[in-house]
């Protein structure tokens, strides 16, 4: 995919997330059931580790966060980037009303550049319902490595991965009709299998320029295929969860050789 493409698609989700932060933020107020699982894992993984730094790549309006908070104790720092700015302030507000801290950092962590953020300074480090926001399969390959890069030796990155399951309940736009519309520059033909266009709220069939996303849907061979791109990795776990039948979300937990 050329780079191009790849910013034309970060364009779309950038400008959707800027005018639809109150509905989304609205829509996304509890973490996902997989969650929990992920929470076990970590937990029964984290040996001595006394106090514990969790960092969420993509974090929204910071819905996961309260379930870290209840059942995990000693959480010593939660660093969460977006590239949103309303639901940064989502998320700050969350964690006020919590009673806890969390540092919030607008970051573009999906695109060019290196993490603002410590190598190997994390327990944890979570990538949810962020994936397939990330265009192309060699720039989502790069993002996970960076994102191993900020584990601790020993520490977990989790990721989820939307799988293909949830077309039947999403409304899809037609990649030349939302170019028609001018709402985006971009050559179809450059796409890869499982890039979306899905329509938001009461757009119907019609392209809007700020009601869409961009989503990348995911098959096992593509979630093994990032897994494999890791590398480093001394144990694993991959799972589906989530949705009608539990079936939306693959998650994928790694852990960093220590």
């Amino acid at each position: 995919m050329r780079a191009t493409t790849r910013a034309a698609l970060a364009e779309i989700n950038r400008r959707f997330y800027e005018l639809n932060a109150d509905e989304f933020a609205r829509s996304r107020s509890a973490a996902w059931p997989g969650w929990g699982r992920v929470l076990e894992r970590w937990t029964s993984r984290a040996g001595d580790s006394s106090l514990a730094r969790v960092l969420d790549l993509g974090c929204g309006n910071g819905r996961i966060w309260p379930s870290l908070w209840s059942r995990v104790q000693d959480v010593e720092a939660v660093v969460g980037l977006d590239l949103s700015l309303p639901l940064l302030r989502r998320a700050r507000g969350l964690a006020r009303a919590s009673g806890e801290t969390a540092v919030c950092v607008r970051a573009d962590c999906f695109g060019e550049f290196d993490l603002p953020v410590r190598s190997g300074g994390f327990d944890l480090v979570t990538l949810f319902g962020a994936a397939h926001h990330i265009p192309s399969f060699e720039q989502r390959s790069r993002v996970l490595a960076r994102a191993m890069e900020a584990v601790r030796p020993g520490g977990l990155l989790a990721a989820t991965f939307w799988r293909r399951a949830v077309l039947s309940r999403k409304r899809t736009i037609a990649w030349q009709a939302y170019v028609d519309h001018g709402a985006v520059t971009l050559d179809p033909s450059d796409l890869e299998p499982g890039d979306y266009l899905l329509g938001w709220g009461s757009t119907g069939e019609r392209p809007s320029l700020g009601a869409v996303r961009y989503c990348h849907l995911f098959d096992e061979l593509e979630v093994d295929a990032c897994k494999a791109a890791l590398g480093g990795v001394s144990w694993s776990e991959s799972f589906n969860a989530d949705g009608p039948g539990g079936e939306d979300n693959r998650y994928l937990i790694v852990q960093k050789v220590g």
